[in-house]
């Protein structure tokens, strides 16, 4: 059981007022697919799920003479997919010991500031790394990986099932793969990846790998192919938020240490979409002591999901 008291409220009341909105800051904008999401990014008020409209390729109806009958018959045609809502939670601990030691008003707001920055931190890791889970998909807590939105119903080998729609019955919400058995990072097989998404205008607007990938291809762009010399690697703070990195094709290429080894994501981000409910939005829950503990607990949560609308507008080249 745990009780509140003076100093709870207090606690509560400041972090409330001062530091929440850092946590939030911390998740959105110090990872760049968080940052990039905030543009499409939406709140729910409930529902049993997270329902994502998508873009469904029609059977192609086309040219016809005059007098010629038009089909009428029915398609059975998927308009939605359905993703579970996922939850997060970090606890901010703080003792009564710390408290006492803490007692003037600048010490207290000192101390809250540095722990609830530790919390944000631990939930930008936790969203971070299961971004990037090959086995997260809708059975499990974390969210929705890229690699399951990504998958084509045969890699990753499990959870072929995204959004409630199975990838091994319906190839239109399949993402774009591409195996190029030991040689990730070639000049050549990134553009043979590229353009597999390549519809007109639309084109990959984000490309994400781990720094070993991004290493090595600015070691390859300095080589004397002519492959490589037709690709032209720069280093730039492109993104709003300062982050250093290259372009391909004229788009920006980030590193992310959660990204794993021996791939290279091309995303399309106008298709990803982040969801939260409006309700638990790195909502705190007030802190209380519990009766049997010497410290002052709460939570922040957060309740939602990432979502696609057309996995096939992105890439995904492994070895």
């Amino acid at each position: 059981m745990a009780v509140p008291n003076s100093n709870v409220n207090q606690l509560t009341a400041i972090t409330n007022d001062f530091f929440i909105q850092g946590v939030k800051d911390l998740v959105h904008d110090q990872n760049v697919f968080f940052q990039m999401l905030k543009k499409n990014a939406r709140y729910a008020s409930g529902g049993a799920k997270i329902n994502q409209p998508i873009l469904y390729q029609f059977t192609q109806d086309g040219a016809y003479f005059d007098f010629e009958k038009g089909s009428t018959a029915a398609e059975d045609q998927i308009t939605r997919a359905e993703f579970n809502w996922k939850l997060y939670r970090q606890r901010i601990v703080i003792s009564e010991p710390e408290m006492d030691m803490n007692s003037g008003p600048e010490e207290v707001y000192d101390l809250l500031d540095a722990k609830t920055k530790g919390a944000g931190m631990a939930i930008r890791d936790a969203l971070g790394t299961d971004l990037w889970t090959s086995t997260n998909g809708d059975s499990t807590r974390g969210v929705n990986s890229i690699q399951n939105i990504l998958g084509n119903g045969t890699v990753p080998a499990t959870n072929t099932v995204c959004g409630g729609i199975d990838k091994a019955s319906y190839a239109f919400w399949r993402g774009n793969t591409n195996d190029v058995t030991g040689e990730v990072g070639l000049v050549g097989n990134m553009l043979e990846s590229w353009f597999l998404a390549v519809d007109g205008t639309i084109t990959p607007n984000l490309i994400v790998s781990h720094p070993d990938e991004i290493y090595q291809h600015q070691l390859e762009a300095t080589t004397s192919s002519a492959v490589n010399r037709s690709e032209n690697f720069t280093n730039t703070n492109q993104m709003t938020s300062g982050f250093t990195v290259f372009t391909f094709q004229g788009q920006p290429w980030v590193s992310d240490l959660h990204c794993p080894a021996d791939a290279i994501f091309m995303l399309n981000m106008d298709f990803f979409h982040l969801v939260t409910h409006k309700k638990r939005d790195f909502q705190l829950k007030p802190f209380v002591q519990p009766v049997d503990q010497d410290v002052n607990i709460a939570w922040v949560k957060w309740m939602g999901n990432i979502t696609c609308s057309d996995p096939s507008r992105s890439v995904w080249e492994y070895e």
